[in-house]
């Protein structure tokens, strides 16, 4: 099996992000001799040039009064957002709420569940060899450029 850590580049400042990607499987006597050529683009001309995924969501805010069966609420949450323990409710992984409103609808008002709408939960997975903080850096540099035109363009119309 030719895996693209196996490459062996000509310029040494070019190799694959990830070593253990399948190429291709030779029998024996056979060996691979190619050529390629990288082509850098932006995610706006094409997805394949996408540097991320990234999604956002509310962070939810939690309130629980007392009453009711406070076990069952935390036995039946399908996020196991809570916890009971010495014969109390509490909220132990907050992030791990999407929101379902199980556990809104089962304890019949005891536990409160609403999306905060000033906090936000802010995921960035990346498709690529950079890290998710330069990808949101190179974005907000990407956004105040086109602010700037904008600026520009909006100072001509007056």
């Amino acid at each position: 099996m030719v895996y693209s850590g196996d490459l062996i580049p000509s310029d040494e400042n070019v190799r694959p992000v990830y070593d253990k990607i399948p190429i291709v499987e030779l029998t024996e006597g056979q060996e691979l001799e190619f050529e390629v050529t990288a082509i850098l683009g932006m995610g706006k001309e094409h997805a394949k040039w996408q540097a991320s995924v990234v999604g956002y969501r509310n962070i939810p805010k939690i309130t629980i009064d007392k009453g009711g069966n406070e076990s069952v609420y935390a036995e039946r949450c399908p996020r196991h957002v809570f916890v009971f323990e010495e014969k109390k409710l509490r909220i132990d992984k907050i992030l791990e709420c999407n929101l379902c409103m199980q556990c809104v609808d089962l304890s019949k008002g005891v536990i409160k569940v609403e999306p905060d709408e000033t906090n936000y939960l802010f995921n960035v997975e990346t498709t690529c060899g950079l890290k998710p903080k330069e990808i949101v850096l190179k974005s907000v540099d990407i956004l105040l450029e086109k602010l700037d035109e904008f600026s520009k363009d909006l100072s001509k119309l007056k």
